[in-house]
């Protein structure tokens, strides 16, 4: 009784709960392939990384990088409850967030066998060569 209670009482919440869920679906479903397809092949084999040139305008297009990697991430773990590409968004979202030990996790999660069949099937379907994973 009380759950329906709770129901009535925020049924805005839950509304909007509904659309953003929708609008993350959607935007998952266009945006994950694409930014799977323009990984370049050799992302994770590479050993050297580009040092970071201390110069403004790259460090302010660092910051929105990270913003938006922490929103996938984010948009992922919800979409772990809601229909969509959950693990692939998250994968995604950990890959444009600058941390310790990035890389490290990206690869144990990329080495999962769901994930990586996903990955690799995205890029077979825009005709691109497979991503190389140690």
């Amino acid at each position: 009784m009380m759950f329906l209670e709770w129901i009535k009482e925020n049924d805005a919440l839950l509304a909007w709960s509904g659309v953003l869920g929708f609008l993350m679906f959607v935007v998952s479903i266009a945006a994950i392939p694409l930014i799977i397809a323009w990984m370049p092949e050799d992302y994770f084999v590479r050993i050297s990384r580009k040092p970071f040139k201390r110069r403004p305008f790259r460090q302010v297009l660092r910051i929105f990088k990270n913003i938006f990697g922490l929103l996938l991430l984010l948009c992922g773990l919800i979409l772990l409850l809601l229909p969509g590409q959950g693990i692939l968004t998250i994968v995604i979202g950990i890959s444009l967030i600058d941390f310790p030990g990035k890389h490290q996790l990206q690869l144990r999660l990329v080495r999962n066998p769901r994930i990586r069949q996903s990955i690799q099937w995205i890029r077979a379907k825009v005709h691109h060569k497979p991503l190389i994973i140690p």
